[in-house]
């Protein structure tokens, strides 16, 4: 919603992220000063609810737009550092 609004405004140096981010410190913000208990308990974090219904659909959206020939492109240098700092992190932790 934010980058419909923001395009359709003609502002292209503001990234929708830091909108999100604004609003967030904006509810958090209102959340401290009206001192709302129940807010504050409906605040935390859930990581099951993460895991199982925001994360696939971002990694999805990830996967669908993704530029396939820069990734094929760049396959050998993924590979080398997706394994080699997999045995490296190995090897440091034990």
């Amino acid at each position: 919603v934010s980058g419909e609004l923001l395009k359709r405004r003609g502002i292209f140096r503001i990234p929708e992220a830091v909108i999100g981010l604004l609003v967030g410190v904006a509810a958090g913000g209102l959340s401290e000063m009206f001192e709302s208990q129940t807010m504050a308990e409906d605040e935390s974090f859930d990581d099951e609810f993460f895991m199982v219904w925001l994360l696939p659909p971002i990694i999805f959206a990830a996967g669908y737009n993704m530029n396939v020939p820069a990734f094929f492109d760049n396959l050998g240098p993924t590979m080398l550092l997706a394994f080699g700092g997999t045995v490296l992190s190995a090897a440091v932790v034990g």
